[in-house]
Order: structure tokens, then sequence, then C-alpha cells
């Protein structure tokens, strides 16, 4: 409130700090008067009016008041790369479309009247962001947007070519290659500026922003498969996984591009420890489509795979439940857990393993996911989803649900009983590897996880005792029972 009220009167460097605090902290859910509903107590076409009107009130009070300020002053031609870069991605973080287009309006002119060589008045870093900004927010319609995109990427191009430059001599180990990799990434690319020099996180954004807008030019995607190729030693799971996606929707294949696909799929085998499910299964749609083909890398995720979860909010539930006959100041305190069966309650193992592919078989359309680039893949319960994982770990830290604000606001008054998880049960549909059950079972709720994959239905029940959780399968004859006997309690 105080941003928006402050905005018409701030200088630019004021503006791009009020948008970059914005996006990073956005505000929670909140009505217009400031009241909290229970979502048990409104309809959902309520609901929905509700949060259209929150959004619409977020977007004009507060949103556009900066956003028409900042493009006033970029405009003016007041406000430097740096902040164009910075405003630019905070608004196309947030997804505002309107107030964002309104932004990038101005940048996109702002960036045009820069004078030449770009690359030597904006920092790779500004190039990335305002690069993923246009991307983002799919704007490369307007001429001016399509002007300042083109300009951008060639900035980029120039400071990746003189790159390769400084690298032309070829490794001969993997050790070198990631030697002259991180080289070549922190090596002189502009001819007057130490400091233009991509990361490979900010090379993953320039590539992905190409994908992302299906445009690049021959030149352009030949610096950008000549970069990335150098770089790979260096990148994440999560470079490996967009950089893959995007040349896939440039129409990069292993046939016009053997070189780089080869060593894509070596990258992916260094790195197949660090990728989470949803980054894998993107990586391998992507790396299909590219026609890459990597007999090790595709041995390797049919392999079971084990990680172990940590939930330390777990150790107020040791506390309390296994000293509640003591006083308060007796009682054992959470951040001194040492023995062994205390820290295996804070913790959960599981097995994992890489959803099979349908390509090539009858089933190959009949399941589709977004982070299978549209390739079918079934048996997707055998991988833990990130949701799965943040849906627990906020679990983890209700251990007392009476002073939650999010459990009161999503259960209201039917939450009966003294305010605690004991008494309650649970039931987890679609659960997969049933991580969320497990640590909902930990903290006293009485769960039913539920997974169907194809014809077969499985069943889990656990419970919470002493240290650990017990959990049983229930055959097919007691699955109904289980289900009646839940929607009875329900009904109480």
């Amino acid at each position: 409130t105080a941003a928006a009220a402050a905005a018409p009167g701030a200088n630019a460097q004021e503006l791009s700090m009020m948008a970059w605090a914005i996006a990073e902290f956005p505000p929670a859910t909140f009505t217009i008067d400031g009241s909290v509903s229970s979502v048990s107590t409104i309809s959902r076409e309520s609901a929905r009016e509700d949060a259209k009107e929150n959004e619409n009130f977020f977007v004009n009070g507060f949103l556009r008041p900066v956003a028409a300020s900042f493009a006033k002053r970029a405009a003016e031609g007041v406000a430097s790369p740096q902040q164009l870069a910075t405003t630019a991605r905070a608004f196309a973080k947030l997804g505002a479309l309107d107030t964002g287009s309104m932004v990038m309006d101005a940048v996109a002119e702002a960036c045009l009247a820069l004078p030449p060589p770009l690359e030597n008045r904006v920092l790779p870093q500004d190039v990335a962001n305002l690069l993923w900004a246009f991307a983002k927010l799919q704007l490369g319609e307007k001429d001016t947007h399509v002007r300042a995109f083109a300009a951008l990427a060639k900035a980029a191009r120039v400071c990746l070519r003189a790159a390769r430059k400084k690298n032309a001599r070829s490794p001969s180990s993997d050790e070198e290659t990631r030697t002259n990799a991180v080289n070549a990434l922190n090596a002189l690319n502009g001819p007057s500026d130490f400091r233009l020099s991509y990361t490979s996180q900010q090379l993953t954004m320039v590539v992905w922003s190409h994908g992302a807008l299906a445009r690049a030019d021959a030149k352009t995607l030949d610096a950008l498969v000549s970069a990335v190729r150098l770089a790979l030693p260096t990148f994440s799971a999560r470079d490996l996984s967009d950089t893959a996606w995007a040349f896939a929707a440039l129409g990069v294949t292993s046939a016009s591009k053997p070189k780089l696909i080869a060593r894509m799929g070596r990258a992916a085998r260094r790195q197949l420890q660090t990728f989470n499910a949803q980054e894998l299964l993107r990586f391998l749609g992507a790396f299909e489509r590219l026609g890459g083909s990597d007999a090790k890398l595709a041995e390797a995720v049919r392999k079971k795979r084990s990680t172990t979860y940590d939930f330390p909010a777990l150790a107020e539930v040791v506390g309390s439940k296994f000293g509640a006959e003591k006083s308060e100041e007796e009682r054992f305190p959470p951040a001194q857990l040492s023995g062994k069966s205390d820290l295996a309650f804070c913790s959960v193992a599981l097995a994992s393993t890489t959803p099979q592919s349908f390509k090539g078989t009858k089933k190959e359309r009949s399941r589709v996911d977004d982070s299978c680039g549209g390739w079918g893949r079934g048996n997707t319960g055998v991988a833990l989803w990130e949701g799965s994982f943040v849906l627990a770990e906020w679990l983890s830290r209700q251990t007392d649900p009476s002073r939650s604000k999010d459990v009161t606001a999503a259960a209201g008054e039917v939450w009966g009983g003294d305010g605690g998880w004991h008494g309650k049960t649970g039931v987890e549909l679609g659960a997969g590897l049933g991580l969320p059950s497990i640590v909902a079972s930990k903290l006293g709720v009485e769960m039913i996880a539920t997974d169907v994959a194809f014809r077969q239905t499985r069943s889990e029940r656990a419970r919470t005792f002493a240290f650990g959780t017990f959990s049983r399968k229930v055959s097919s004859r007691r699955r109904a029972r289980l289900l009646k006997i839940t929607r009875r309690r329900r009904a109480r």
C-alpha cells in the first residue's frame, strides 16, 4: 500500500526495488476488507468471484501505480539497464500480463534507445532477465518487442562467441573439460568490460527464452549450441532440463547437432542423483524429441533409488508426545534430539524409480503429462513429485493445528475435538509414494492412502507407534469396508 502511494514520486531505482520486493514476497490471499473467510462456508462460485475481485484489486490498487510510474521513468530515459531488467523480471515473475505488458512496452523502447553496441551497455544477468521476461509474458508479436528481443539476443550472441574464441583449444579429459568450461564462462567476453560473462544459469535463461517463443535465427542458434556444448559440465539438473526442452522446442535434433545431444546425455548421467522427478521426466521427454539415445542413461534411470527426506519440525512431536508426563521445563527440548530413534522419527526413507515411457507403444498417447513434454508415461506413482514433498513439509510444521491459521481457515468449525491431530482420519487420493500420508500419520492422523495404477488398486493404512510408522497393505476384500468406515467417521 505504501509502495503504491509513493510510486508517482519515486525514482527509477526506488520503483525497480518496489517491483522486486513485491515479486519476491507477493501478498498472501486476502479479501478487500481484510477479513478471512472460511473456505467451508462459501460456495465454489463465490470463491471464484472473490478471487477474481481480489486479483483485480491487487493489480489495480498496487501493481498498476508502480507499473505506470516506472514506464514513465523508462520513457524519460532515466532508468538504467539493470533497473529495466529488475523491473521486467519482477512483473514477469508475478505473471501480471496487463501491467507487465505496460512495463515491457516501455522497457523495449528504452532498450532500443540505448547506444550501440548493446553488449557493452547491458550486463549478461540483465540480458538474461530481459529475454526471460519477454518469453515468460509471451510478448513476441509487437514490432518493438520483436526488435528489442532481437537486439538483446544479438548482444548475447556476441559475448558467447567471444567466450568460444577464448576456449578454442580442445580438452583431452572430462576434468579438463570442466576446468575450461568454468574458465570460458568467466573469461573476458566483451571488448571493453571484464564483467561481460555468462554463467550457466544465465545461459540457460537465454536458451529457454528462445525456446519459449520458438524464435532463434541460424546465427543465434549456432552460438547457443556451441556455448551450451562447452558449458555442459557446469550445468545443474534444472539447467539441463530447461535447455533440453528449449532446444527441442527450437527443432534441434541429433541429426543436425549429434555432438550436442550426445554430450547432454552424458551430462545427465553425471547429474542423475540431483534430478527431482519433474526435472528428470522433463529432460527425458525432451531428450527423446531431440532424438537422443544413451544406453547407459537409460539403464541408470531404470534403477531404483533410495532417498531420505528430513522433517526437523517433527522434533516437536517427539518432545510433546514422549515427554507429556514431565513438566514444561523438564520436557525434552526438540533441538537436543540425538538418539537414533528420535532422528529416525524425523526422517522418511523412500525408494523411487522413473516412470516408464510409452513411446513406440500402443499407449503412447494414452497418458500425457506436461512434465513429459507430451510423451505418454505410465506408473507415475513410483516417483516422488515436488508437490508431494511441499505438502509433507508443510504438514510437518503444523504440529499444533489449533494454532495454524492455514488449518483454521481451511477447516473452520468442522475441525472439532480438542483441536489436535489425534482422532482425525485422513485420506490421500493418488498418493503415489505416500509421503504426506506418512508425515501425517507421524502427527497422529489415522491415514488411508490410495493410489490406482492402471487396473491395480493399492490401499494402505498407517498408524503412529512409538518412534516410527506402522503401515500394512489392505486386501481388495477389505478396501470397500475401509472406505465405508471412513465415510461413517466423516459423517459423524
